[in-house]
């Protein structure tokens, strides 16, 4: 389906009188736009191609890459992350965190505890005080909860819904109490 062009238009010129140094040009967008006019007059099946195709035995490919759609749009942060994701999903660099302890960069461990604790998304906090609980560095993970502690509630809750889905009661327990502990003083 091929976007309206007069929509597209009236986007940019929100998007241009909002941040003109961000925005495409004009030229550059007719120019998008008239590719993906092309595009979809030569490329997109029919409705029940891809049901033909099954029923045939047939590869049909996966209606993302037919739309052009992204399978995986990206979701702000700031905003709450809509996809479903578990634990598993985040990776956080524990290994890294061990090695600057263990050479003396203390610098550069403050620095990571720092970012996981004050700044990161609620699952990347969360991840960070999992894998530090994992790996045994139990001064970090109290060190992590306490900034996670002081952070806004909903914040807060968050982790702790990320903490109870990866089974981790003990940590998400803790997390309620330093929040308490915050709040009352």
């Amino acid at each position: 389906m091929v976007p309206d062009e007069g929509t597209v238009r009236k986007l940019h010129l929100i998007a241009a009188s909002k941040q003109p140094a961000r925005t495409m040009p004009l030229g550059d967008l007719e120019r998008l736009l008239q590719r993906v006019s092309d595009e979809s007059d030569a490329v997109v099946p029919g409705p029940t191609t891809g049901i033909v195709a099954g029923a045939r035995g047939e590869a049909s490919a996966p209606l993302a890459l037919r739309t052009g759609a992204s399978p995986g749009a990206p979701v702000p942060g700031a905003m709450g992350d809509r996809r479903n994701r578990s634990m598993s999903d985040p990776y956080w660099p524990v290994d890294e965190l061990r090695l600057h302890l263990e050479s003396g960069r203390y610098e550069h461990a403050i620095g990571m505890l720092d970012y996981a604790g004050d700044e990161a998304p609620a699952v990347e906090s969360a991840a960070a005080i999992q894998a530090c609980r994992s790996q045994g560095l139990t001064e970090a993970t109290d060190a992590l909860l306490r900034k996670v502690g002081r952070r806004p509630e909903k914040f807060i809750l968050a982790v702790v819904g990320y903490l109870l889905d990866a089974e981790n009661t003990t940590d998400a327990r803790a997390l309620t109490l330093i929040c308490d502990g915050v709040r009352e003083t």
